[in-house]
């Protein structure tokens, strides 16, 4: 997906640019709320498709972003999404989306743009989050 800036789809006044937005579906407000405050003060844009899921959740997967974050029972409600966009979106174009499992094993798609991570190496999950950070620090 091509860099861009985009409006926000519930509220006019607030624009996105997906270099540096990152959108989250966590289904639990506490958990929500806590990754909204701690990736803003990042400085990255944050898009909480559960702000309103009944017009967010369906738009998923046009609304750009460098990265997305959801917890497994969002994945879930948009597994099929993402079978369908695994499948026509280009390889290079698909945005990494880190599926939170929670204590449970799960079954997640296999691609390389769905990341589990209980799978992944500690230092590899750091290098992510450094990346996150630095993203929110570019102007």
């Amino acid at each position: 997906m091509k860099p861009c800036r985009y409006i926000d789809p519930l509220d006019y006044s607030r624009f996105y640019d997906s270099r540096k937005t990152i959108i989250i579906g966590f289904s639990e407000p506490e958990t929500r709320r806590n990754n909204n405050e701690s990736f803003r003060t990042m400085g990255l844009d944050v898009l909480d498709i559960y702000r309103n899921q009944t017009l967010l959740l369906p738009q998923f997967f046009k609304l750009p972003c460098f990265i997305r974050l959801i917890d497994y029972a969002t994945y879930l409600r948009l597994e099929d999404g993402f079978q369908w966009y695994i499948k026509t979106a280009e390889s290079s174009d698909l945005i990494p989306t880190v599926v939170y499992p929670g204590y449970e094993r799960v079954s997640l798609l296999d691609n390389q743009a769905i990341i589990n991570p209980a799978n992944i190496h500690p230092t590899l999950l750091q290098g992510l989050m450094s990346h996150i950070r630095n993203v929110g620090r570019l102007e």
